[in-house]
């Protein structure tokens, strides 16, 4: 549908007020669920290996503590589905209430699992449970976050009120790089004993704020009209009807996302490992360049939300997937290129 035919559509309007509290709910409940899950991801990629994963190389360990984070993407598709079919029958707003509880109690659990040093294999083995536990409030965040923003524009201010859930998201990012740049930079032995819990325990109270935000935040109507017709639906049926009549838009959804996921937590995570193990730069100099790079998304998102307004958002998105890609290709050749300058340099020496 081009934008001209989208502003035919008879407009529905919320008031000023509900969509303000909708994006206020949206974006600070969503930056503070990202939050928690980011730092995870920095944590794992910095800190957990040496912590719950002891052992003489330390490049299985890091790899150990990334197998952790792997499986709270295990139980988001899960998650996802639960969630989903619970938001339709109680609502847009218990959902995400309940994903925010999920997951800042779990995070804030996290910074107080004792070390394998401490318990032995129990201490991994509670780790993963609570990783788990990250991925099904994840899995109802983003999803429901989304599906709110969306209800609550009409048909002209969909992709700004779409952003909002983008914009918290790189928000939350921001805020954990910043806690992962701070502890980072204090000796090792603080780290790795103190340190890397504070920002964990922390959880408990952002959680607070977060929740009484979002009991705030009012219903949309399109709830109201699915919400009877969801109750009848039983087990499973809301899934079924939902891939036997619109399989072809969750492939492209799934394929989108995927793709964008992958070259995200690529750079979030593996580049905080890959620099502080391989090349030697100090771990908080890492999370300042996600610090600075997520300051950037912010500043981009509502940006692009208001322009999908105004033109096709595939172009929108094929445009964002070219830039992205000519960025990795760059760096990528710079990587490869790395060694034969070294090679050079050394050959020029001798």
């Amino acid at each position: 549908m081009t934008v001209a035919q989208r502003r035919e559509v008879p407009v529905r309007r919320e008031s000023p007020k509900s969509v303000k509290k909708v994006g206020a709910a949206v974006i600070v409940g969503t930056s503070l669920e990202w939050f928690d899950f980011y730092l995870y991801a920095s944590m794992a990629a910095l800190v957990f290996g040496k912590v719950f994963f002891p052992s003489a190389n330390s490049s299985a360990s890091t790899l150990a503590a990334f197998s952790t984070f792997a499986v709270g993407f295990l139980a988001r598709p899960f998650g996802g589905i639960l969630f989903g079919i619970l938001g339709d029958r109680i609502g847009r707003k218990a959902v995400l209430s309940i994903s925010l509880l999920i997951m800042g109690i779990a995070s804030g659990l996290i910074g107080l699992v004792p070390s394998y040093a401490a318990i032995g294999v129990a201490a991994p083995a509670l780790l993963i449970i609570l990783r788990i536990l990250q991925g099904f409030g994840a899995s109802a965040e983003l999803g429901s976050a989304i599906t709110v923003a969306y209800e609550h524009a009409d048909e002209t201010t969909r992709g700004r009120n779409g952003a909002y859930p983008v914009m918290g998201a790189q928000i939350g990012l921001l805020a954990a790089s910043l806690a992962v740049a701070a502890v980072t930079s204090l000796d090792d032995e603080a780290l790795y004993t103190w340190g890397w819990r504070v920002p964990f325990v922390a959880s408990f109270a952002i959680v607070i704020v977060g929740y009484w935000i979002r009991r705030a935040m009012p219903e949309s109507e399109e709830f109201e009209k699915v919400a009877t017709e969801a109750r009848q639906r039983k087990g499973l049926q809301v899934l079924r009807d939902l891939v036997r009549g619109n399989w072809r838009g969750l492939v492209v959804v799934a394929a989108v996302y995927g793709g964008y996921s992958a070259l995200s937590y690529t750079f979030k995570t593996f580049s905080l490992s890959y620099l502080a193990e391989f090349q030697g730069v100090a771990k908080n100099v890492g999370a300042l360049g996600v610090t600075f790079a997520s300051i950037a998304a912010i500043a981009a998102c509502p940006l692009l939300g208001r322009l999908s307004d105004c033109v096709d958002t595939r172009r929108v998105m094929i445009g964002g997937g070219l830039f992205d890609q000519s960025r990795r290709l760059t760096r990528d050749a710079n990587v490869r290129a790395e060694p034969l300058d070294m090679a050079h340099q050394e050959a020029q020496r001798t």
